[in-house]
């Protein structure tokens, strides 16, 4: 079973005794240049931590180290590197294992999806991120929506973000950053979308779907 659904309308523990909340924003190269000193704010301090060349599955091992340090909240950009060898499907299995295994150890750790970048080096690669996008939006996952990004925000190659891609980019996750909250409501307002569960929020605090 993967626990891959929450819903959080408390506040965190850091939040409740005034301290600033820790937002780790983890993954691909796709990360290379945001720079979290322009992300973090007087109540959260962001870390960016990004792994060139990594998959969804290596980065299970980047991320050992840095959930040891209990964030409040995790990012992740993934799905780039596996794009021209997996199925969309297999990809989105992936990422639905990585955030499993961040709320199995982190249990009060807001997980949230920054959605799949296109990338036009290939044909394979771009026709299997926009089919991940969709399966992603279909599942109701909060999620952080890039697709204000564009083939001119590309470089040359079609892989990396070019200078106005990454501004966009950084934007969104900015956006992001400051509207995160625990409500349903304050996810809305991101372009998240929040778990449809009809799940009472007094009794349940995750929905179990099964593999």
């Amino acid at each position: 079973r993967l626990i891959i659904f929450q819903k959080k309308y408390l506040p965190s523990r850091r939040n409740i005794l005034g301290q600033r909340e820790h937002v780790l924003l983890v993954g691909d190269s796709m990360l290379n240049f945001i720079d979290e000193k322009r992300l973090s704010m007087n109540n959260r301090l962001v870390k960016v931590r990004n792994h060139p060349g990594a998959t969804t599955e290596e980065l299970k091992y980047h991320l050992f180290p840095v959930i040891k340090k209990k964030p409040d909240y995790v990012l992740l950009h993934v799905s780039t590197n596996e794009a021209p060898f997996l199925t969309s499907r297999q990809i989105m299995d992936n990422i639905l294992q990585l955030k499993h295994m961040i709320i199995k150890s982190l249990p009060d750790c807001c997980v949230i999806i920054s959605k799949p970048i296109i990338r036009t080096d290939g044909g394979l690669a771009l026709l299997t991120l926009k089919i991940l996008y969709k399966h992603l939006s279909q599942l109701e996952l909060p999620c952080i929506e890039n697709d204000n990004i564009k083939e001119n925000d590309l470089g040359r190659k079609g892989l990396h973000l070019n200078k106005q891609g990454t501004g966009k980019f950084a934007n969104n996750l900015l956006d992001a950053i400051r509207k995160l909250w625990y409500s349903e409501e304050t996810l809305g307002e991101l372009n998240i979308s929040a778990p449809s569960s009809g799940i009472s929020e007094k009794n349940e605090s995750i929905r179990i779907l099964k593999s």
